[in-house]
């Protein structure tokens, strides 16, 4: 039985109101090579599904580690075994699991549309120069054509909405803050580039699938989740960083920034890896959030003050006897070469040296999904804390050439 949780009114409502309703079913989806976006479609036990474009997760392997962002900022992995792209149609359907409650979709019909409506698109369009992180976006616009779903790969809404690349997936709503197709192609120009490789401004028109009773009577049915095989355990060897012969005070309020690092204490203390490995990034996230946006950019890493850096380190090390922390891992990447220099190579050998990464192709390596990393003092030296929270390349990439000078700064 599909649970739907919240629903919403069918009444006609504002710009504003719509915004805020999308704001809530629209999900961040960080794959291997890219970015997209989703739209929570429904509920079953503690198993969500998504609808998106099927070339915003075509390319994403079974096992390999992605992601859905929902609004609370909460990283959720992908089942990567279980997605489902509908045949024919530039359409898919993506799992997570999360024991939290976030609203869903009010399905609308895209029937019902014609030329001259209010539709609007919200997702989360690829950073740019001036925006230098992927934002939940709201744009208006008007229907221009209904072909209903006759153009190719399912296509049939075009609309005049001034979308931008990684919204791809996100939902077209109604009026009534229904959902009535899913984002995917505009008109691209190569004289409008981007900062970015392969990125241009789109222009034009846009196109999205449109939801109708017949397609939607096609992905109502919910499969049965399929879970990944265990990964096999890590067997790097590195000798641990001798622990500090002082403990860390009881109360650890950072001086610089008001965070309060006591719960970490208690966690590691408890040795409770993943708990406080999650707590780190949350943490690491306020310490760094200078413009308030709920989350932390790559370039903000750069600016994060010593002394949270520094606590967070001591805390690691000290609890974990020297084998975790962000010095241990600082020491690996150190030891293959210049820690100023962070290629695509270093990393796929970092990876590697602290556990996160299988060694059976280090060309192109098959990287575990972060449930499945080893939360326990068995784990390769390095292996926590997961500072870079999606194996993401380019997000990784990204944070690691802005973080790793940071540490050498701070003399971590």
């Amino acid at each position: 039985m599909i649970l739907n949780v919240p629903t919403f009114s069918s009444l006609a409502l504002s710009a504003t109101q719509v915004s805020r309703m999308a704001k809530t079913i629209t999900v961040l989806i960080e794959g291997p090579g890219s970015n997209g976006t989703g739209v929570i479609m429904d509920k079953m036990g503690g198993t969500y599904r998504l609808l998106t474009a099927g070339h915003v997760v075509r390319s994403i392997n079974p096992g390999e580690e992605a992601y859905i962002v929902t609004p609370d900022q909460k990283r959720h992995l992908i089942n990567t075994h279980n997605i489902e792209i509908i045949s024919g149609i530039d359409l898919a359907i993506v799992e997570f699991n999360s024991d939290r409650l976030y609203p869903t979709a009010k399905l609308g019909n895209a029937k019902e549309l014609s030329e001259g409506m209010t539709v609007y698109v919200s997702g989360f369009p690829l950073p740019t120069t001036a925006i230098d992180a992927s934002i939940y976006t709201f744009v208006p616009g008007k229907i221009t054509a209904t072909a209903s779903g006759n153009l190719r790969d399912g296509y049939g809404l075009v609309y005049t909405n001034n979308t931008l690349p990684g919204m791809s997936g996100g939902p077209v709503l109604n009026e009534r803050g229904e959902v009535v197709g899913i984002h995917g192609r505009a008109d691209t120009t190569p004289t409008q580039s981007t900062s970015y490789d392969n990125i241009y401004i789109k222009t034009g028109l846009n196109l999205g699938i449109p939801l109708t009773p017949t397609l939607l009577a096609k992905v109502k049915t919910v499969p049965s989740p399929t879970l990944p095989p265990p990964p096999p355990p890590a067997t790097v060897i590195v000798d641990p960083i001798k622990p500090p012969n002082t403990s860390p005070p009881t109360t650890l309020v950072s001086q610089t920034t008001g965070v309060d690092y006591t719960t970490l204490q208690s966690l590691l203390k408890a040795q409770k890896w993943q708990q406080a490995d999650e707590l780190t990034y949350d943490l690491m996230s306020q310490a760094g959030d200078n413009d308030n946006s709920g989350f932390i950019t790559s370039t903000e890493l750069k600016d994060l003050p010593c002394e949270d850096l520094q606590t967070i380190d001591r805390l690691w090390v000290e609890y974990s006897q020297g084998k975790f922390g962000l010095s241990v891992q600082q020491r690996i990447y150190r030891g293959l070469g210049s820690p100023q220099d962070v290629d695509i190579d270093n990393y796929r050998n970092f990876a590697q040296q602290v556990g996160w990464a299988k060694k059976d192709n280090p060309q192109d390596p098959d990287y575990y999904l972060y449930d499945d990393l080893n939360f326990s003092l068995n784990a390769p030296p390095g292996h926590l804390p997961r500072w870079s929270w999606g194996l993401n390349i380019a997000v990784v990439y990204s944070r690691m050439s802005y973080l790793t000078p940071r540490l050498s700064e701070c003399k971590i």
